[in-house]
């Protein structure tokens, strides 16, 4: 499973790269701005964190602003998940948003 989520997730970038209308919707057009987040999880947990990643990923496309792809690599030593937006500006304010739910009330 690791390796061919790491395969298709190479072959993804490296499409995305050589053909831009493989990335994205033609209307929208390829990502612009990449946000990668590395999580540290559990080997044993990252079935779970896939879980979460496919529960998350359509709303994810859906509701945030210049959202365009998200994708997911699973790897050995680490989680990662990369986030694809259409200007950084939109990247940046997603991240803002994120370190301030992450962030615990004083």
């Amino acid at each position: 499973m690791k390796i061919f989520t790491l395969v298709s997730t190479l072959l993804a970038l490296m499409l995305a790269s050589a053909f831009p209308a493989f990335a994205a919707d033609k209307a929208m057009g390829p990502p612009s701005s990449y946000l990668q987040i590395t999580l540290h999880v559990k080997a044993a947990d990252r079935p779970k964190a896939a879980g979460v990643y496919m529960k998350y990923k359509q709303p994810f496309l859906d509701q945030i602003a210049g959202a365009k792809t998200k994708q997911l690599l699973v790897r050995d030593e680490d989680v990662q998940v990369l986030h694809g937006f259409d200007t950084i500006e939109h990247a940046k304010a997603y991240l803002s948003c994120k370190s301030r739910s992450n962030t615990a009330p004083r």
